[in-house]
């Protein structure tokens, strides 16, 4: 097993975007992201002309820098990393404003070479090379401001992130949920939000957008954003959807899209 497990991180390793590069600076990083960036696919072209989809869409890291800079959080906790491009453009926005102590937690059980490797952002940054659940114990001691959840697109794992973490993140703190849209299982996860009076709730499109084949037109891969507003009653898992694989919207709008307008009647 430990073989299978080195041999597929060797294979994602071999298809790595900037495989072989160092970088002198975070500025030097997004030159290079920005110049293999195709806003058409929403994705980046590796060194043998494929596109990498793993990585969040450059439009929507940029407006979490901003929002980084704007809310001015002091611990961020970040499901799923991969080669960590989302967690630099966190951490540059944690060293604009200068907040003493301030830590962006990421947590994930791949073991890969970061892009924040020996850059000045590193410090930053506290990397938890485990799964979520293995990672609770660290998770728990922290008061969040907040929480990216973008791990396994599945609802049992976004929707335990969600009812594990949100008890520890602050009155005033958000919930970010990338692929909101395109995945029914994190789709059901941000609908517990929407339906719990606990939270201000907004769900936008992103640049990554696909058809599927049971909707014919372009579907966003989205991003549900959240402030709590009060603590009070844990939010409850659907025992229903917890064996559900990963899945991609059945049509013909994608579920939290058809769960909105049955809300509003339309």
């Amino acid at each position: 097993m430990f073989h299978i497990f080195t041999d597929i991180i060797d294979f994602i390793q071999s298809r790595y975007v900037s495989k072989n590069r160092k970088f002198r600076s975070f500025a030097d990083l997004v030159a290079f992201m920005q110049s293999r960036y195709v806003p058409e696919k929403g994705g980046y072209r590796r060194d043998d002309g494929s596109i990498d989809i793993c990585h969040t869409e450059l439009e929507l890291l940029q407006m979490w820098n901003f929002f980084i800079k704007c809310v001015k959080p002091k611990t961020i906790v970040e499901t799923g990393v991969y080669y960590g491009l989302s967690t630099c453009f966190l951490a540059d926005a944690l060293q604009y404003n200068g907040i003493a102590d301030s830590r962006i937690y990421c947590v994930d059980p791949w073991k890969l070479e970061h892009y924040w490797n020996g850059l000045d952002i590193e410090k930053y940054i506290k990397y938890i090379p485990k799964t979520s659940q293995e990672a609770q114990d660290e998770i728990k001691s922290l008061e969040i401001d907040i929480l990216f959840i973008d791990s396994i697109h599945t609802y049992d794992q976004s929707s335990w992130e969600l009812t594990t973490f949100e008890p520890y993140l602050r009155e005033g703190g958000y919930v970010v949920m990338h692929d909101s849209l395109f995945f029914d299982g994190v789709g059901r996860t941000a609908k517990h939000l929407y339906d719990s009076p606990r939270f201000e709730v907004l769900t936008i499109d992103t640049p990554r957008k696909y058809e599927t084949d049971n909707i014919h037109y372009p579907v966003s891969q989205g991003c549900t954003i959240a402030r709590k507003i009060r603590n009070g009653s844990p939010i409850l898992r659907d025992a229903e959807w917890i064996p559900l694989p990963e899945g991609h919207p059945r049509g013909p709008d994608p579920l939290l899209r058809m769960w909105a307008k049955e809300r509003s009647d339309a």
